[in-house]
């Protein structure tokens, strides 16, 4: 089992680097602190940004990692609640959800009813092997942005 730092030194960060996110015009924050304010003021979310790719303002992909025994389902809750702090209201949000094992990207919409989607889980067991597939579409993210 690997621990979430663990995973963020060894799956993450290589991945950040392979798809240019540690090159300018981007730039990492890490750990990036939140809050958040639901209905009830009486419970705020606060909580760290485990890897934030920005470009000037505009919130480029977050990252939530876990360690390895908790699947990547379990993280999308916290990483869409992040996802919402984002400023930038009229562009959509990108998210990674991570154990090391498994990939989830997330797409947020902002707006008076805010609308997500979830990609399929992209996997690193040897049979289907789906790194490259993940690097692709980290890149492209990227590649967007700057067009």
């Amino acid at each position: 089992m690997l621990l979430e730092g663990t995973v963020n030194l060894i799956v993450v960060s290589p991945l950040l680097e392979v798809a240019g996110f540690l090159d300018p015009p981007f730039r990492i924050r890490s750990p990036y602190g939140i809050f958040l304010e639901l209905e009830d003021p009486d419970e705020p979310v606060r909580g760290f940004i485990d890897a934030l790719v920005v470009q000037e303002q505009l919130w480029i992909l977050l990252v939530e990692s876990k360690r390895t025994s908790v699947p990547v389902p379990a993280a999308l809750p916290q990483l869409l609640a992040y996802m919402l702090t984002t400023p930038q209201r009229d562009k959509p949000a990108f998210g990674m959800a991570t154990n090391g094992d498994e990939f989830v990207f997330l797409k947020l919409v902002t707006g008076e009813a805010p609308q997500y989607d979830v990609s399929r889980t992209f996997s690193m067991l040897p049979r289907r092997h789906e790194l490259g597939e993940v690097l692709r579409i980290m890149k492209r993210l990227g590649q967007v942005i700057l067009t």
